[in-house]
């Protein structure tokens, strides 16, 4: 809220006669009423109760007699006046930058129209390049953050102080394309706030502020409003992921949640923030409303909070989120209702002795995705994992039961030395402990597939082969070659062959090492995998609009 004088805000009460004037400054020079040939027409509206950063846009018309108005790409500072006493009180409204796109001249009327003019929010809407180091765990402040932006966009912070200000951020996950102005208004949902550029040009972020200010029934036409909603729950979440995390974990019978989703500045961290996060969240509340021709004296901004009187002489605490010029004098506030947001408390917190969950992580710092699906009892956790970089996919399979991992076992029997000679029985339980070949390569596809247990698959084949060997000894020593520690499986013309050695399990073609297991971990240097993967009982598939998707399939054994 702009201040006002005392005398000004009691003839917005009392009187029925108000007298307004406007004005246009560009530079030095000032434009009156007499050339301004429609009355400035105001926007400023907000989606979401937290964040956002919206640009305030004016519309007008203006007289150009002499053909010597060029008002492109300058700034603009519109007032608007009331007659107070027999002198106009001049109140700001806020600066504008007109582009060619906004502005049609008429020479035959030898008027310009001006439309949708935006503020300078306008000169946030390009590409974050940072210079703040973030090497070695190293953090950063709101502030810092924010004024890096600002102090590269040439645009003050209207204060130091707002919510999160002095919180020290880890890096935060940025898309490689993202926005300063996406940057910042991601930044305000985190902080419970609203971001814009205020009346004098300066970046403000801004929590619902109370303005003492009482509106009387006689300022306003109409005013509808639903009920109160008070937020008691904070859900941090990606779109299309149920693997949300809630604050409180312990859940209302009456709860009423806000969800952000997929904010940079909590991605990676959500589960060690969402505390800290949730105090600019939890007990805020906001009444939905719509006050049309509202007397406002174009004094108010956005994330005001008035108190508003009905018809009955009840006062409503009214957050203003919405703005809107209705005619020469008067304005529609309104706060608009918020879609539903819901989760699915069954895979969210752990209120649950059994809980199954799916985590992608898309890490746009390192370039990485990461899948994990997760499995918890009273005494057993399973984890599968598979991350996706630049470079490589690695995969691993973790089953830990009573703190003892099976896959430690593994690992031992694996990094044994392997006897220069091994029989066939010694050669099957090696293939029974480790469950590995997961792999099958044809000149179509790439197939992988996951179990709890371990990693199962064309070993399993191989196995059987095995099997009938052993009526046949020409037939082990086809597929069977001892050279040192080493053994390799494959027939002897085949260009793909499975190496067994001390520290891993080579999958060759040729001479070449397309993939490996070491350490309970699988490498593979290039991989397409054109349909689907399934990770024991969950399946990770790209839909028809290019999404990626993880969802559970049950068993199918």
């Amino acid at each position: 809220m702009i201040q006002i004088s005392n005398e000004l805000k009691n003839k917005l009460n009392t009187s029925t006669s108000i007298k307004i004037k406007n004005k246009i400054v560009v530079g030095t020079t000032e434009y009156d009423s007499s050339i301004i040939k429609t009355y400035p027409k105001l926007s400023h509206k907000n989606s979401s109760v937290f964040g956002g950063f919206p640009s305030k846009t004016c519309s007008f018309e203006i007289y150009n007699h002499n053909n010597n108005i060029d008002f492109e790409n300058k700034e603009i500072k519109l007032y608007k006046g009331i007659e107070v006493s027999g002198s106009i009180e001049w109140i700001l409204q806020g600066i504008f930058i007109p582009r060619a796109k906004d502005i049609e001249t008429n020479i035959t009327s030898k008027t310009i129209s001006f439309s949708n003019v935006q503020d300078k929010t306008q000169l946030f809407d390009v590409s974050y390049k940072s210079d703040l180091s973030w090497y070695n765990n190293v953090t950063h402040t709101g502030l810092e953050i924010i004024q890096e932006i600002c102090t590269k966009l040439s645009i003050d912070l209207s204060s130091n102080t707002f919510n999160l200000s002095s919180y020290s951020f880890k890096q935060p996950n940025f898309a490689e394309n993202i926005t300063c102005r996406e940057v910042i208004s991601r930044f305000a949902e985190i902080a419970g706030s609203i971001a814009f550029i205020n009346r004098e040009g300066k970046l403000e972020i801004k929590a619902p502020t109370n303005t003492s200010s009482t509106i009387e029934r006689s300022r306003y036409i109409k005013l509808t409003k639903e009920n109160e909603v008070s937020f008691n729950t904070l859900v941090l979440g990606k779109d299309g992921i149920n693997d949300d995390i809630v604050y409180p974990e312990t859940i209302a019978t009456d709860r009423v949640e806000y969800k952000i989703l997929d904010n940079p500045f909590v991605d990676l961290y959500r589960e060690d923030m969402i505390e800290d996060i949730s105090a600019n969240i939890i007990g805020k509340s906001y009444i939905p409303f719509t006050l049309n021709n509202f007397v406002d004296g174009f004094c108010f901004d956005l994330n005001d909070v008035i108190s508003v009187k009905d018809r009955n002489g009840n006062a409503l605490n009214l957050t203003i989120l919405n703005y809107e010029t209705a005619n020469r004098i008067s304005a529609n506030v309104s706060a608009e209702t918020m879609g539903t947001m819901t989760t699915d408390y069954n895979l969210s917190g752990s209120s649950k002795n059994e809980l199954w969950k799916v985590k992608l992580n898309v890490d746009h710092n390192n370039q990485s995705i990461t899948a994990l699906a997760k499995r918890t009892t009273d005494n057993e956790t399973n984890i599968s994992q598979l991350k996706i970089t630049s470079e490589n996919i690695t995969s691993r399979v973790q089953t830990t039961e009573d703190n003892i991992s099976d896959l430690e076992n593994a690992n031992e029997t694996l990094s044994g030395r392997i006897n220069d000679k091994v029989n066939k029985d010694e050669l099957n339980e090696i293939i029974n402990t480790v469950k590995t070949t997961i792999l099958e390569q044809t000149s179509e596809s790439f197939t992988m597939w996951f179990e709890e247990t371990g990693l199962q698959g064309t070993l399993d084949t191989m196995q059987n082969e095995l099997d009938d060997a052993t009526e046949n000894s020409n037939t082990l020593k086809e597929y069977i070659h001892f050279e040192g520690a080493e053994i390799t499986l494959g027939r002897s013309d085949s260009q793909t062959k499975l190496v067994i050695k001390n520290d891993r399990i080579s999958f060759m073609t040729g001479d070449t090492e397309s993939a490996y297991i070491s350490e309970n971990t699988l490498y593979i240097t290039d991989s397409t995998i054109l349909n689907k993967m399934q990770i024991g009982h969950w399946e990770t598939k790209e839909d028809e609009n290019g999404n990626l998707n993880v969802k559970w399939i049950g068993d199918n054994s």
